[in-house]
């Protein structure tokens, strides 16, 4: 979702939401749902591609770990404002729990950075209370204070001269991938005060036969068609199900183990304290045995005994419900299971917190697109599995290239594994004669011929690979000429149909 479309529902949300309760917060696959009244609704769909809406929709419930925890902190709180800036993908609804004469306030933070969105629930301090997806680098993790992302230039907001200045050098809200074929120092004030007026409906526009929509008219000389919010809900919201669903179970089925490890952890920790402690559960039994006939009669909590050696008293807890021989056997049993256990202890927990880390680092990873749901069972942890394996021994990589999904396989299992998960429209390429890697070009829109350049790049891509600095000659085709023959040997193929581009 673009700058502007994100502003255009933000406004929505705050002309229509602003003094109404949350009913309750669910999600169908990766989009919530905050209802308020009137059946309107907040949508926030948090993975690829991510949008903000604002309406009368529904979809089928599913289940979602992150909604569920969602709506038990903050169903039937009231929205008391709602802000945005500019054209800045960041929207923050204040919250209030108000109880009697106590108030508690809260910020809802919904930002999309990059390809993929977050939701955070922050206190008043703005100490994160629960987030959807974790960043290290940006410390958005709970416990933390909130911080927003960097600001950066805005065609609503900024100098017009700053503009003109940065509009080939840096990046500026409001001038993205399909505007900055159209603007330029010459024509960027008439561009400014078109947006600065939107319009109350959508515009679609036809560019290099894809799809951009904008909620105001630009004379660009495209094909251009209005567009309704419900269909635009449906290319958002019901398009790549299927994936949405696989993801989605997959993230519960992480959030459970999380939570799991999380939970041991802590007990751990506990107990490494108590071993920590395992010296004075001696003493305390000690003392009490030294002093056993002096204590027939307790009916206190804790009680104050000068141990032998020692030039103070010390104030032992006993339970006053049994004998004074049961608590002295009760800290000797504490100190026998204790004494050597805090070795053994902290190994478990080095064990714990990395597995932990590790699984983080799939959520992370799995939202953000960097890593294929097939591949997920293949490194996992099993039940029964000591080691973890670490996401450097994944065998192929994933990037981005010219807006397409490319994975590369690293070796043979790698090349594999890419070419099982391709889909026939998908395009393979492959070093013509010499060994190489298998890259898969992803194809969701089925396209019979994809642009030179994108060819081009992902050849140069192998031959990165490859570390040679020769010029190579890379044959390409869709995965459905591409052949595995059975007793065939890992990453070997046969193909046809293929054409060549040559890099170098």
């Amino acid at each position: 979702m673009n700058n502007f479309l994100f502003n255009y529902f933000a406004k929505k949300i705050k002309e229509r939401s602003i003094g109404e309760r949350i009913f309750n917060i669910y999600a169908h696959e990766d989009t919530l749902f905050l209802n308020l009244k009137n059946n309107l609704a907040i949508l926030f769909k948090l993975n690829s591609p991510t949008a903000l809406f604002f309406g009368n929709y529904k979809l089928e419930k599913t289940q979602n770990n992150f909604a569920v925890s969602l709506h038990k902190k903050i169903s039937g709180l009231r929205i008391i404002e709602v802000d945005f800036v500019g054209l800045e993908r960041v929207l923050t609804l204040h919250l209030l729990d108000k109880r009697l004469d106590i108030e508690h306030h809260y910020y809802l933070i919904f930002e999309i950075t990059g390809r993929n969105g977050n939701l955070l629930l922050c206190d008043n301090a703005q100490k994160i209370i629960e987030v959807f997806r974790l960043n290290q680098k940006r410390q958005i993790i709970p416990g933390k204070i909130y911080k927003k992302p960097p600001q950066m230039l805005d065609v609503t907001l900024s100098d017009i001269n700053t503009l003109k200045n940065a509009i080939k050098k840096e990046n500026i809200l409001g001038i993205d991938s399909f505007t900055k074929n159209f603007i330029n120092e010459e024509n960027l004030e008439n561009f400014i005060e078109t947006i600065k007026k939107p319009s109350d409906r959508l515009f679609c526009y036809t560019y290099n036969k894809k799809k951009f929509v904008y909620p105001f008219l630009l004379n660009f000389g495209l094909d251009t068609s209005a567009i309704e919010e419900n269909e635009l809900f449906e290319q958002f919201f019901k398009q790549n199900t299927n994936i949405n669903s696989n993801n989605t179970k997959i993230i519960n089925f992480l959030d459970k183990k999380i939570k799991k490890l999380s939970e041991k952890i802590e007990k751990i920790q506990s107990d490494i304290k108590k071993a920590e402690d395992a010296q004075t559960f001696k003493l305390y039994a000690d003392t009490l045995l030294e002093n056993i006939s002096k204590l027939k009669y307790i009916n206190a909590d804790i009680i104050y005994l000068k141990p032998l050696e020692k030039p103070n008293e010390l104030a032992i807890p006993i339970n006053p419900q049994k004998t004074i021989q049961d608590n002295i056997n009760h800290y000797y049993k504490l100190y026998k299971k204790y004494k050597n256990a805090k070795s053994k202890l902290e190994n478990v927990l080095k064990n714990a917190i990395k597995e932990q880390k590790f699984l983080l680092k799939i959520k992370e990873n799995l939202l953000s697109g960097h890593i294929d749901p097939n591949y997920i069972k293949t490194i996992l942890p099993h039940n029964n599995a000591q080691k973890i394996v670490p996401l450097d021994n994944i065998p192929y990589e994933h990037f981005n290239v010219l807006g397409f999904d490319v994975y590369i396989g690293k070796n043979a299992k790698g090349n594999d594994l890419i070419l099982k998960n391709a889909s026939k429209d998908d395009i393979w390429m492959h070093t013509k004669s010499i060994p190489g890697p298998h890259l898969i070009i992803k194809n969701p829109q089925r396209l019979q011929q994809l642009d030179k350049t994108l060819l081009e790049k992902c050849a140069q891509k192998i031959r990165e690979n490859l570390g040679t600095n020769d010029k190579i000659e890379v044959d390409y085709t869709f995965v459905k000429f591409v052949k595995k023959p059975k007793g065939f040997k890992k990453g070997r193929v046969t193909y046809s149909n293929f054409k060549t581009v040559v890099v170098g």
